[in-house]
């Protein structure tokens, strides 16, 4: 048994948050993003080996998850909510004369 260095269980995460992101839908993206980052954050102060690598093991099987789900709902169409149609506000510009 080895203990996954910070480097790794750091990819896992990335990977899970790419996963996320890859939902079509709003509502599931932004849930499954702000539900792994709450579930790193929760784990960050586990020390014994022995919880760190089931807390691996079990965030290696919610990506897999992950990204089936993602799969799936690329078989479906999905319409945009309003908050992915709302134009973006830009920020004006002001130039004070010198």
């Amino acid at each position: 048994e080895r203990l996954m260095g910070g480097t790794e269980v750091l990819s896992l995460y990335r990977a899970m948050l790419r996963a996320g992101k890859s939902f079509r839908d709003y509502n599931f993206r932004e849930y499954t993003v702000s539900y792994v980052k709450e579930e790193f954050r929760k784990k960050r102060a586990l020390s014994r080996s022995d919880d760190v690598e089931a807390a691996v093991e079990y965030a290696t099987q919610q990506l897999a998850l992950i990204q089936r789900q993602a799969k799936m709902g690329e078989m479906y169409q999905w319409n945009p909510v309003v908050v992915e149609s709302m134009p973006v506000p830009r920020a004006k510009r002001t130039f004070k004369a010198v």
